[in-house]
């Protein structure tokens, strides 16, 4: 069988050594690899609005730690295991462009990267309103 790459896309965000990231004005992804054959109930997840730290349980190793970017709404986070990686879904707390995922890692050119927002994301009126629009 052939090997298939299971890391996400990195639009807008990067590979680093430490994981894959990507993201829109609202949310990041974030791609931790893991020990093959890791579950969820083997981790320790400690995730605030502001740090991020697990921890393999058993061999009390700490696979990933640090501060966010940017502050996350921790109750529109979620955080689960695919197959090999460790795949946080973090809600942004305010609509904003990070450079990196955790503070002191390597940083992307944030003027490069495409912060549009769809249509159906604004209020009706904004939407009515941009729909309306000609141009001669």
């Amino acid at each position: 069988m052939e090997n298939v790459d299971t890391s996400i896309s990195t639009y807008n965000g990067a590979s680093t050594e430490k994981y894959n990231w990507s993201q829109g004005i609202n949310e990041v992804t974030v791609q931790v690899k893991i020990p093959a054959g890791t579950r969820a109930k083997n981790l320790n997840v400690d995730m605030t609005s502001t740090k991020l730290k697990v921890v393999l349980k058993g061999e009390n190793r700490t696979i990933i730690e640090g501060d966010w970017y940017e502050r996350i709404k921790v109750d529109d986070s979620t955080w689960s295991v695919d197959d090999d990686s460790l795949v946080f879904n973090l809600e942004k707390a305010s609509e904003n462009i990070w450079k990196t995922v955790l503070k002191g890692d390597q940083e992307i050119d944030a003027t490069k990267v495409d912060n549009s927002k769809p249509i159906d994301s604004f209020d009706h009126e904004t939407q009515v309103c941009s729909k309306s629009v000609e141009i001669y």
